[in-house]
């Protein structure tokens, strides 16, 4: 698992989107969406201790990989992650209607 792994990982399991995660940390979305797509050479140290403290995680762990991850439900899949996370993002009356587009594809 690569440390873009890991902190999308982390951000999905703290149920967080990207620009939260920057607004946290000091940086633009940008840099975030580059640290979740492999582009992390200039993230700077502080910027990684304040990632792992806002998405409560181990910074050791989101870095290198060595400490199991202090997640919400890490066995769950990274995409079963990104769908939960949308749909948490979700309004409550969005919420019923994608629930009910899911049912209908489920049953065909």
């Amino acid at each position: 698992m690569t440390f873009a792994d890991r902190m999308r990982e982390a951000r999905l399991a703290a149920n967080a989107m990207q620009k939260q995660v920057a607004r946290a940390c000091g940086v633009t979305v940008a840099a975030v969406s580059g640290w979740e797509n492999g582009y992390s050479k200039g993230l700077k140290m502080r910027h990684l201790f304040a990632a792992a403290r806002f998405l409560h995680c181990d910074p050791e762990w989101l870095a290198t990989g060595r400490k199991p991850p202090k997640t919400g439900i890490p066995s769950m899949p990274l995409d079963e992650k990104e769908w939960l996370a949308l749909y948490r993002s979700l309004p409550a009356p969005k919420r019923k209607l994608l629930l009910k587009a899911l049912t209908a594809l489920s049953e065909k």
